[in-house]
């Protein structure tokens, strides 16, 4: 077991989850903080969908551009969170990875999503 995260596009008449995810991540924790602390996602909300704005989307792509370009401020803006599923926690290569890893993404999903009648949304199990 271990935090698994996930990203899907759909239609906004649409309730239920596509069977393919756009985006994956394995135990980005600092990304799950993220999204905890920025969209209102819960805490506790394990394998429960949540929109991501296109604010949200670009808030988030603004915050991993800012690590990457000063990693000295990743501890405030993009934290890690402790988890026993979680990964690790340390502000190493691996983590700035992540974050470049999920900057490019963002980068093309953002202009290539219609956010008049799609939406994206997270799901996570832990």
């Amino acid at each position: 077991m271990r935090l698994d995260m996930y990203l899907y596009c759909r239609n906004k008449s649409e309730t239920e989850l596509p069977d393919d995810e756009i985006y994956y991540w394995r135990k980005a924790n600092q990304i799950r903080q993220w999204i905890v602390s920025h969209t209102g996602y819960s805490e506790s909300s394990n394998i429960t969908a949540h929109v991501l704005t296109k604010e949200h989307l670009e808030n988030l792509l603004s915050d991993c551009k800012k690590v990457l370009e000063n990693p000295e401020l990743a501890p405030m803006i993009l934290p890690t969170s402790a988890g026993f599923f979680f990964g690790g926690t340390r502000y190493d290569e691996s983590y700035l990875l992540t974050v470049e890893e999920t900057a490019g993404m963002l980068e093309s999903l953002i202009p290539e999503t219609d956010f008049d009648t799609e939406e994206i949304v997270y799901w996570e199990w832990w």
